[in-house]
């Protein structure tokens, strides 16, 4: 790929015209591969949520394990800026968390936030857990296969942060 040899400021350029004909998964492939040190926080920030709502089109293989490292990897750097918003991290941590499964890099914030979000952890559990008769589906609870997904998800999530203790803090 030949931006990785660009200058730094022409990589930022390059995300920010990826972003403005919405292509966000190739802006944070390109934020992945060059390194998120050298973008700012605030870009990075906005690439990842502008992909959140396209990571269903990456299917598996190689573009999947790759997305997921650079996801991994771009949450690490806005992990590390103070000032970023703890509670965007959390959401893009949720959002991201099927594609962190093989990176390496651990649900830091959703372990935290299950055990001192009592909204986060009802919702994790009654997507597991639903009535047969459960009349509180919304929009998205009626795509069976967004519901199963969510519903895997939860159960993983449930099931890692029941294996050992964590010392996390909410920030």
């Amino acid at each position: 790929m030949f931006m990785m040899h660009a200058s730094p400021a022409d990589r930022v350029v390059a995300v920010k015209e990826l972003l403005r004909v919405d292509r966000p998964v190739e802006a944070v492939a390109l934020i992945g591969q060059t390194g998120p040190k050298d973008f700012p926080s605030s870009l990075q920030l906005r690439a990842m949520e502008a992909a959140s709502s396209q990571i269903g089109s990456v299917r598996g293989g190689n573009d999947s394990s790759m997305l997921g490292h650079y996801c991994g990897l771009i949450l690490d750097r806005l992990e590390a800026d103070p000032s970023i918003d703890r509670v965007a991290l959390f959401g893009l941590e949720w959002t991201y968390y099927g594609f962190l499964q093989n990176s390496g890099r651990e649900p830091k914030l959703l372990e935290t936030g299950l055990a001192e979000s009592p909204d986060f952890f009802l919702t994790v559990v009654s997507s597991i857990y639903r009535g047969d008769d459960d009349g509180t589906a919304t929009a998205t609870d009626e795509d069976p296969e967004r519901r199963a997904a969510l519903a895997t998800q939860s159960y993983m999530l449930l099931d890692r942060t029941g294996q050992e203790p964590r010392d996390r803090t909410w920030r």
